[in-house]
């Protein structure tokens, strides 16, 4: 189980995960085609339309889910990482560990999982060629005939030139590879992908306001995720730069935020309050074991506190999963911290506590580089 999710399984070496908002689109999508499609394209009745309708839905994600496990193999295959996979509201995503090395790695990425979209939709209108003229099971024919339409919608829609799309991510790699810089390449494919997404925006609002339509709302939403995810992408490049040459040990905070796994539960309180924090690292002769904090006292009451220690309502952690190196790199921090939704993470040397970083440490160090680059113009 993940914070945002849930793990499916792994393929090919890569996590499968359903963030919990995929569950949002699935419903949406099945309802729309139990209830609206199937039943006046294909003039079927209404238990009919429902049970292809959860079918179809099914296998669109399962052909969703080989689209991004396209990109996946074809990036493994040149050498990148592919932490996992996240299914969720507006798709579907493959989490890399780096931005790819060359121009042509990224074209060859991006292009796979479009490509792979219209493999998947000639192959189910081949399907529904043949199964018109044969005698198959009732209903085989609806389910692959919309499979077909939807597969090729989403290479389609995948192809356009705009970041972070499969097709803004193709214009991206031969911007790359004409001006020979990544970072005048995403610049102008982010440009082009809020452009796109503006012009989504723009239909959205005149489809609801001329006919009233649910798919309206729905461009409006893809639109507006589309735009923030664009003008994300430069800003990631920029973020990049400005904490390339930055080590964990360069803002760490070395003052003590631990607290023993024998500490009472009764004296917590105070702690909290004379240290001015909700939070606190517990350790086991300096190694850290767990997080301690004010939330894990509100339920409980007077006797447990009194009976209790840290180590009894404390939340284990992996340190191999949920800490840093003072010698790494503090885009690892922030990735850890981003990945896991936390705001800071120990610092270890050879399992030893050594002091914290936060997010609020790295976001201040961005503010001043910034502002100091602004100056010196």
């Amino acid at each position: 189980m993940f914070k945002s999710g849930i793990k499916l399984g792994t393929i090919f070496g890569i996590k499968i995960v359903i963030d919990y908002s995929w569950f949002i689109i699935f419903f949406l999508v099945t309802w729309v085609l139990s209830f609206g499609f199937f039943p006046v394209v294909y003039n079927l009745d209404l238990s009919t339309s429902i049970v292809l309708g959860f079918i179809t839905s099914i296998l669109f994600f399962v052909s969703a889910l080989i689209h991004e496990l396209s990109h996946s193999v074809v990036a493994k295959a040149d050498g990148a990482q592919i932490k996992r996979i996240t299914l969720f509201l507006f798709g579907g995503i493959a989490h890399l560990t780096e931005e790819p090395k060359t121009a042509g790695q990224e074209f060859k990425m991006a292009i796979a999982g479009p490509l792979s979209s219209l493999i998947l939709a000639f192959i189910f209108f081949t399907l529904s060629f043949f199964a018109t003229f044969s005698k198959v099971t009732f209903g085989a024919v609806p389910v692959l005939e919309t499979l077909a339409f939807l597969n090729f919608v989403l290479a389609i829609f995948n192809l356009l030139p705009g970041f972070p799309l499969d097709g803004g991510r193709v214009a991206r790699a031969m911007i790359w590879a004409a001006t020979h810089s990544f970072r005048k390449a995403t610049f102008y494919a982010s440009l082009s992908g809020r452009f796109i997404a503006s012009l989504l925006i723009i239909l959205g609002i005149l489809e609801v306001a001329l006919t009233g339509s649910f798919g309206g709302v729905w461009l409006v939403l893809v639109g507006l995720f589309l735009y923030k995810a664009a003008e994300a992408s430069y800003k990631q490049i920029i973020f990049k730069d400005l904490l390339s040459d930055v080590e964990v040990k360069d803002l760490m905070v070395h003052e003590s935020n631990s607290i023993s796994s024998d500490f009472n539960l009764i004296d917590l309180p105070n702690r909290f309050l004379s240290y001015k924090r909700r939070s606190f690292f517990v350790t086991e002769n300096d190694v850290i074991v767990g997080v301690v904090g004010v939330n894990q006292l509100k339920v409980l009451d007077e006797d447990q506190l009194l009976k209790l220690r840290v180590k009894d309502i404390m939340i284990k952690l992996d340190p191999e999963s949920s800490s840093v190196n003072p010698h790494d790199s503090i885009l690892r921090a922030f990735e850890i911290m981003n990945e896991n939704r936390i705001q800071k993470l120990p610092v270890l040397k050879e399992k030893r506590f050594l002091g914290i970083i936060s997010m609020n440490d790295i976001e201040q160090y961005l503010k001043i580089k910034s502002d100091l680059a602004t100056e010196g113009r």
